[in-house]
Parts: structure tokens; sequence; C-alpha cells
């Protein structure tokens, strides 16, 4: 029987158990973007005697949870007699949103974003940000209101 896993249980599995990764996808969508290590066997080559060590536990995973490759491949992978055979079934897209570590061509925003803003409140005074401003490699500060939602921004680039 497939166990579903979710991300934490793909992580320790890989950290702890040399857990085989397979994405089922076709070529293409493994060349834009696969977790790591993992190697590209799409469910159509998924035959006899897949590249696969029997003796170590297989995850698989697809795009996401509304793609049913990877529920697919598990089976498959079962029938041919691989005894532990995990779903990743939200896939890489689960795997991405996370910020987690990816190879592949996708220029995904989360490697182009800043995570450390000068963040202004509405009420501080534009002279106590100066020198904040002038260190700030974009020259300026979101500016937040007291729930946290951004309101604009400030600086010579603002």
């Amino acid at each position: 029987m497939t166990h579903t896993i979710a991300r934490e249980a793909v992580q320790d599995l890989l950290a702890t158990r040399q857990a085989q990764l397979v994405e089922v996808l076709p070529e293409p969508e493994y060349q834009w973007a696969h977790l790591p290590g993992a190697v590209n066997l799409p469910l159509g080559r998924i035959d006899g005697s897949p590249p696969l060590e029997r003796d170590r536990p297989v995850i698989v995973y697809c795009h996401d949870a509304l793609c049913d490759l990877s529920p697919r491949a598990a089976h498959r992978l079962e029938r041919l007699g691989f005894g532990e055979v995990y779903d990743y079934v939200t896939g890489k897209m689960d795997w991405l949103s996370a910020d987690l570590p990816y190879d592949g061509h996708a220029a995904l925003v989360s490697r182009n974003v800043r995570r450390d803003p000068v963040i202004a409140a509405l009420d501080d005074p534009l002279g106590t940000l100066t020198e904040r401003l002038i260190a700030d490699p974009a020259g300026m500060a979101v500016v937040v209101d007291e729930d946290d939602v951004v309101q604009g921004v400030v600086g010579s680039r603002g």
C-alpha cells in the first residue's frame, strides 16, 4: 500500500534513510525545476526494471495535489516489487512554495527578492530613517501600518 507523505516526511526520509527521489513528470518539466537529487522517470517509462534500488525507500512526486501521475507511479512501483513507496502528493509546487532548494533553470521570485527590507511605521519621522535609508542598497524603506500591512515606500527610489 502506498503511503502519502508531506514535505517534512520527505526531508526526513531523504536525510535518515537515503530515500530515492523520483519526479514522474515529462523531461521539460523536470528540467524547469526539480527537487535536489531527484531522478526523472516519467510515468510511461516505469516498466519491468526501472533504474531504482528495490531495497531503498522510493518517493515519487509530480507537479501538485491535482496531478495524478505520482499516485499512479507509486502503484506501478509497488506492482513491480518495490516494498517501500511513498507519494509526495503535494509535489514540487509545495516544495518550491516553501522556498526550499531546487535544481533546474526556473527563475522563481524567491531567488530575486530581498528578505531584509528597511521597515518604517506610518508615524516614523523621516529624519530617524535617514541613516538606515542611506545604508540600504535600495535606498528605500517599506512603510507598514499597525497591522503590518504595506502602505507604500519612502526613499530615493520610492
